[in-house]
């Protein structure tokens, strides 16, 4: 997701090539990791955002984050220049939201935790790696 301030109008001549914008250099841009199951449930979506620190996610005092949370929305710092899912949001991706939902389903069908389960997934170079797949 990339959203920019901005404008849809300017005063510069049809044709020109170069144009200046109000708010064209401020932006931002997060990934958003969304899990569908086949039946059409949605789990909670993994927001991730380019920084070291939680200080890169949304604060709590933005508009909406306690609806966020209460949707049980994951915030996560990338812990590296960019945006993109790395191996660690991929990990927590895991932890926190798909290994809790078959848990949660296995116990509520009264299935053994043993259950095989499927998670169909879209290859990321992040997937392919001998670190995420061990």
């Amino acid at each position: 997701v990339v959203y920019a301030q901005g404008s849809q109008l300017t005063w510069a001549k049809t044709g020109a090539k170069q144009i200046s914008t109000v708010g064209n250099d401020e932006k931002c841009a997060f990934t958003i990791v969304v899990s569908v199951l086949n039946n059409g449930t949605m789990l909670p979506l993994q927001a991730i955002y380019q920084g070291y620190s939680k200080e890169s996610c949304p604060s709590q005092s933005a508009p909406n984050y306690e609806n966020c949370i209460s949707a049980r929305f994951q915030f996560e710092h990338s812990n590296t220049k960019t945006y993109w899912s790395t191996h660690t949001t991929m990990h927590s991706l895991v932890d926190n939201i798909i290994a809790p939902y078959f848990k949660q389903k296995k116990q509520e069908l009264g299935l053994p935790q043993t259950q095989k389960t499927i998670w169909q997934i879209d290859v990321w170079s992040v997937h392919r790696s001998e670190e995420f797949r061990s």
